[in-house]
């Protein structure tokens, strides 16, 4: 998704407080993307669950706009982080359009 689509979309969210650690801010939202989007996967944790986190992507398969997480209890998600962003960049290499 291209910046201005990403932008876009940013601008129809609700933005509703959920947690301590939910982003309520659309300019958050978008500095916390633009430091992520190098290590081509991105991070939640206890943003819409308290004691849930995650790990995903998103791109186009198929020339349609597909998102892949995997989503878990963040002290298991912690102990297992690596493993999961690898696995998560692994199907993004097979299944995802550069």
């Amino acid at each position: 998704m291209d910046a201005t689509e990403r932008n876009a979309l940013i601008d129809t969210l609700p933005f509703e407080h959920v947690t301590a650690s939910t982003i309520t801010d659309p300019d958050t939202l978008r500095a916390q993307i633009e430091s992520q989007r190098a290590k081509h996967y991105f991070n939640s944790r206890d943003e819409g669950n308290e004691g849930v986190s995650a790990v995903g992507i998103a791109g186009r398969v198929g020339g349609q706009l597909t998102a892949l997480s995997i989503v878990g209890p963040t002290h298991r998600m912690d102990a297992n982080m690596e493993k999961y962003n690898q696995i998560i960049l692994d199907a993004r290499a097979e299944f995802f359009e550069s």
